[in-house]
């Protein structure tokens, strides 16, 4: 029996990004995969042989970040200046941290031994 293969009900965009053999069934990156774009596909490919059975399966791929952006920092501050008799935890800035790599919540701290300053 001769097997051929191919896409079905896949999303055009998605078998944009692939390519399969309908010979062999292999499957091929075409184009650079953004994780930040796109962190997993499904795949729906059906295999047909030479007496005219089909089977349908998934193929479900994970995309695994490259550490290949630079977290990106905002500082937000109040632009009054402290006085000395400002309660504790009185806010004097907001750091926000966002990594477009990780989608994760980010935590930071600002170390004891340094001087920290706002310029």
């Amino acid at each position: 029996m001769h097997i051929t293969y191919g896409f079905s009900d896949t999303l055009e965009t998605t078998s944009q990004k692939f390519s399969l053999e309908a010979e062999t069934g292999k499957f091929m990156v075409r184009e650079a995969l953004e994780f930040e774009d796109t962190a997993a596909y499904t795949l729906a490919v059906e295999a047909n042989d030479s007496g005219g059975l089909v089977n349908h399966y998934k193929v479900e791929m994970e995309v695994v970040d490259k550490n290949d952006n630079a977290p990106e920092v905002a500082l937000t501050s109040m632009s009054n200046p402290i006085h000395e008799e400002s309660q504790s935890r009185t806010m004097i800035i907001l750091i926000h941290v966002n990594d477009p790599d990780d989608r994760k919540t980010e935590r930071c701290h600002i170390l004891d031994n340094l001087p920290f300053k706002l310029v």
